[in-house]
């Protein structure tokens, strides 16, 4: 399934940020078109408790902050590919945490 393996990515990213996960929306437009949400495979509160030492999950974003998104205010992160990742971690010298 390669959502899990994006979801993996995903967790892997965001703790190599530090920055807080919103439950993943999966993609429905894809070739397989499922119609499932993140909850109707995945045990949500499970997956949230076993990550929380590694990274601050949340069901869905704050009211106020939702409302921000919507008005362009706070910037989100667009889906990427893996072959992406590395470019992104260069362009910003990501690695560099770990100098």
């Amino acid at each position: 399934m390669e959502d899990c393996s994006a979801i993996c990515d995903m967790v892997a990213i965001a703790r190599y940020l530090n920055v807080t996960l919103i439950v993943p929306e999966l993609d429905k437009t894809s070739f397989w078109a499922d119609p499932s949400d993140f909850e109707d495979i995945f045990d949500a509160d499970h997956f949230i408790t076993s990550l929380r030492d590694e990274v601050l999950i949340l069901k869905q974003l704050p009211p106020r902050l939702k409302k921000r998104v919507e008005l362009g205010i706070v910037h989100t992160m667009p889906p990427i590919s893996r072959s992406d990742i590395f470019t992104i971690i260069t362009r910003y010298r990501l690695y560099s945490f770990f100098n």
